[in-house]
């Protein structure tokens, strides 16, 4: 494991990176996890895991905003977020919604920039809907946790298997 902390890396986002890489074998991966907060776990070619990033989710940046300004309202992220917002509601909900699709080609196009080959999967509570705002390529699993999570507790009572455990 090339990750300097692993006893504070949480448990899910271990999950995540072995579900990744055994969807994709012999490809680098990235899992992006989009819930609470949006994490990305790096996991190359050979199964070493490498680390990633963790940001605020959708809803937490609706609650902070809502939180920690006078007026704004905390929006519900179901409405439209077209550009722009008519609306204070809609220019929050456009900015949370736009905000995380830049954020999340921004990753993406600098995780590629060491490895054009890298295979990107998200996965989350709003996996999906951030999915189809992406490139084509970009796959979305809704159980890869779980997937992950099997595989390592597979690996943790079977014979000795490669890949980021």
């Amino acid at each position: 494991m090339g990750y300097g902390t692993p006893g504070t890396l949480g448990a899910d986002r271990l999950a995540n990176a072995a579900g990744a890489w055994h969807s994709f074998p012999g490809r680098a991966t990235l899992a992006m996890d989009l819930g609470t907060c949006i994490t990305t776990d790096l996991v190359e070619a050979d199964g070493t895991y490498r680390g990633g990033t963790i940001s605020p989710g959708a809803r937490m940046r609706a609650r902070a905003m809502h939180a920690y300004s006078a007026r704004l309202p905390e929006v519900d992220l179901e409405g439209p977020w077209h550009l722009p917002g008519t609306t204070t509601e809609e220019a929050l909900r456009a900015g949370i919604v736009h905000g995380i699709i830049g954020e999340l080609h921004r990753l993406i196009h600098a995780y590629r920039r060491s490895d054009p080959d890298l295979a990107v999967i998200l996965t989350g509570g709003d996996g999906l809907r951030f999915s189809r705002a992406l490139e084509s390529g970009i796959f979305a699993d809704p159980l890869l946790t779980l997937r992950g999570a099997l595989i390592l507790l597979d690996h943790s009572s079977g014979p000795g298997r490669s890949g980021p455990v």
